[in-house]
């Protein structure tokens, strides 16, 4: 908006659409008195439309409305019995091949130690 010796110029478009607004409101607020709604309308709502007194509107229920493509299942059944123990551990449990004794282990890597040496001393 410019201002000219204190004047407002403005475009006509939007000063058209200035006057098309307050109409709104005014017809809006009629109408609200007419059915009988009390909302109290300020400065900052004739400014600011989503600033209205409105209160949101209130579910008549939780569940929405069955659309097509909507599959109805069966509810799970409430006297299937759940287990609540569980079978009893065995005295043993199986843990797989018994561990080698640590003399054979060392054995074992000797062999392996001792097979490898020639290729380590072997002058290349």
């Amino acid at each position: 908006m410019l201002m000219f010796r204190g004047v407002k110029l403005e475009d006509p478009s939007v000063s058209a659409f200035r006057r098309e607004l307050l109409a709104r409101w005014r017809d809006r607020d009629r109408r609200r008195g007419r059915e009988g709604t009390t909302t109290t309308t300020t400065a900052t709502s004739r400014t600011s439309p989503r600033a209205t007194a409105t209160p949101a509107p209130v579910a008549t229920t939780a569940f929405r409305p069955l659309r097509p493509g909507d599959v109805i299942v069966k509810p799970p059944s409430l006297t299937t019995t759940i287990p609540t123990s569980t079978p009893p551990t065995p005295l043993t449990i199986p843990h797989g091949p018994e561990p080698l004794p640590v003399a054979e282990i060392f054995a074992r890597r000797q062999r392996v130690i001792a097979a490898a040496r020639p290729w380590a001393t072997k002058e290349s």
